[in-house]
């Protein structure tokens, strides 16, 4: 940025009655704008990625929705169905780590066996939050699940616990949370209120990492179908 001015001075000989004046333009030199510089967020590819604990049924078999670290995605919604009262159908929506209104895809798990997967239920993480954890409710068998959501952090406080959120508190430790918990089917036992005594076990990543893919547990279903009944977190490093 530039800024210029006039600057007066006195020239030429006084004579009786009469006196001369003129204006210079004088340039200043550039001035640099000094901001606030925000650093920008990645995956660290260089860490070896983790796994939270399982939330829901852990014995049967396995699935996995996941990015690799080098894509610099991380787990930002999801969708799930069902087909014939089996949950069959999962999708991880996923956006870019460091720009969340980028959108970056899905991977879909669908097991429903050339069903028509229907009765849709989605959420998303708000944009100012990192998903850092999951869980799931099941139904009163406890074998399908009924309900499933993300757990969020500022990434302000998942990259330094001791830092400040975007309001200026303390983080004092992970933060304040976030839940997109949006998808929860009357088949839940207890009252619809998200996140609540209903719900199997919540499982967080490590601190200082963010989901970047989801392992499914499974097990059989009716019509050669297969149904969720467990997750857990696939984890990756967050950097800046």
């Amino acid at each position: 940025m530039k800024r210029t001015w006039a600057m007066p001075f006195l020239f030429g000989l006084m004579l009786t009655g009469c006196a001369g004046a003129t204006a210079d333009a004088v340039e200043d030199e550039d001035i640099e704008e000094v901001g606030i510089a925000v650093a920008a967020l990645a995956i660290d590819g260089s860490v070896p990625s983790q796994k939270s604990a399982w939330s829901g049924a852990s014995a049967a078999l396995k699935a996995t929705l996941s990015r690799p670290a080098s894509s610099n995605d991380y787990v930002h919604g999801f969708s799930m169905a069902e087909d014939s009262d089996d949950p069959c159908h999962f999708a991880v929506l996923y956006n870019d780590v460091d720009d969340p209104t980028q959108l970056e895809g899905n991977e879909v798990w669908d097991r429903c066996a050339g069903g028509a997967p229907a009765d849709y239920l989605s959420d998303v993480m708000p944009n100012s939050f990192r998903t850092t954890g999951v869980a799931v409710c099941l139904n009163s068998a406890r074998d399908k699940m009924k309900g499933f959501a993300l757990i969020g952090r500022y990434p302000e406080c998942i990259l330094d616990p001791n830092g400040t959120t975007p309001d200026g508190d303390p983080c004092n430790g992970a933060g304040p949370r976030e839940e997109a918990d949006e998808a929860e089917r009357p088949h839940c036992p207890g009252s619809r209120d998200g996140l609540d005594g209903d719900w199997e076990d919540e499982a967080e990543c490590p601190p200082g990492y963010v989901v970047t893919g989801i392992e499914i547990n499974h097990r059989a279903g009716g019509g050669n179908r297969r149904m969720m009944s467990g997750v857990r977190a696939i984890c990756h490093l967050l950097e800046e």
